[in-house]
């Protein structure tokens, strides 16, 4: 009840001529499509037509559908593991994110190449930190984090480093390490740049990527979907996490790589998105605003599909760096939320017909149809 109380106080701040008419339809979402206020303002269900809501997929069930999808015959996925998907990339020499270090994995449980640089104790880690070909600015990040959840980024400063706002010696950021990091490690980066385009365009030091969809359908990869991810304030990742940390999704044109206006919401909106045409940290416009070497993403997504095809459906993170684009990392549990929001579709329109092309046992596209009432 106080999501509600909360959500409809933001509409009579916001749009107060509209408060009876949003009321109602939030009353009728929750009856006839089993969504509250959260999921109605985040998929602008206040301004769908009602017969469009049912093919929306919430985003609780889009867990089960992508594993249904993706694992075969009890196998882990590749995507899952940041480090594995890194392994079979660089199996075709596809560009991917630099990795310098893992911190903390748990080998016998998780094996993976022996040419990594594993580093399992404090001095291990804290020599790494204060190598003198050690980079100045390190990104590190959980193996089989989601979200942007666990990142840190340190920068070296003079002989310590600062993470956040706090400044440690190499000891101590390398036991911070060590206590952060799970069985399946800690991945250590060198800092990646944007493009300048990409640069300006946010006017963050942060790194914004794109979210590329891909299928695998009669051996082929294709691109179905892809999202901009901008950086709209001062956090460290581009994670959406429905809006709430200021960051901004905006729709791409896949033939072309143009953007459209981005959607996130307006600081002290809880629920209520917002269209930007321009990027709150840089004024720069983000409508018709084109994605540099565009082409050269979606060449290096395909490929990096194909390497992975046995896990059929999957979100790619690519960085455009000023080198060009690189792969950050593959996931298998997409987000559809991203791109429902962006492309102002139902989940179940987006995909559904898609997924009843992959490349899998038709038992199995049967069961993850059917988790999306499809069938």
């Amino acid at each position: 009840m106080k999501n509600y109380i909360t959500a409809l106080s933001e509409v009579a701040r916001v749009a107060p001529a509209r408060l009876p008419e949003i009321f109602m339809k939030l009353v009728l979402s929750r009856i006839t499509v089993g969504v509250g206020p959260q999921t109605f303002f985040l998929y602008d269900f206040h301004n769908r037509p009602r017969r469009s809501w049912a093919s929306y997929t919430r985003p609780d069930t889009l867990r089960g559908v992508m594993m249904e999808i993706n694992v075969r015959d009890g196998r882990s996925l590749v995507a899952d593991d940041k480090l594995r998907t890194a392994e079979e990339l660089r199996e075709e020499t596809l560009p991917c994110a630099e990795i310098l270090a893992v911190v903390g994995r748990n080998t016998v449980k998780h094996s993976c190449n022996s040419s990594w640089t594993l580093l399992n104790n404090l001095q291990q880690v804290a020599s790494f930190l204060d190598a003198p070909d050690c980079p100045r600015a390190l990104f590190c990040k959980p193996a089989r984090g989601l979200k942007g959840i666990g990142a840190i980024l340190a920068k070296r400063k003079a002989s310590q480093w600062l993470v956040d706002s706090r400044l440690m010696t190499s000891i101590e950021l390398a036991n911070f390490l060590l206590e952060q990091r799970d069985e399946y490690g800690l991945l250590i980066q060198p800092q990646i740049s944007n493009h300048p385009d990409i640069q300006r365009l946010t006017g963050n030091g942060g790194l914004s990527t794109l979210r590329i969809v891909t299928a695998i359908i009669e051996g082929q990869a294709m691109v179905v979907a892809a999202t901009q991810k901008l950086i709209g304030g001062n956090s460290l990742g581009d994670g959406f996490l429905n809006g709430m940390g200021g960051n901004l999704v905006a729709p791409v044109d896949m033939s072309s790589g143009v953007l459209a206006s981005a959607y996130g919401k307006r600081p002290g909106n809880k629920f209520i998105l917002d269209r930007f045409v321009t990027c709150p940290a840089s004024g720069e416009g983000i409508d018709g605003f084109k994605v540099p070497m565009w082409e050269e993403a979606l060449q290096i997504v395909r490929a990096a599909a194909l390497k992975l095809r046995r896990e059929p459906l999957l979100g790619f993170d690519i960085a455009v760096t000023p080198e060009g684009p690189i792969v950050l990392e593959a996931n298998a549990a997409a987000s559809w939320v991203m791109h429902q929001i962006t492309m102002q579709k139902g989940g179940k329109d987006i995909f559904g017909e898609i997924i009843g092309r992959l490349d899998l046992p038709a038992a199995q596209r049967d069961r993850a149809l059917a988790q999306m009432a499809l069938v």
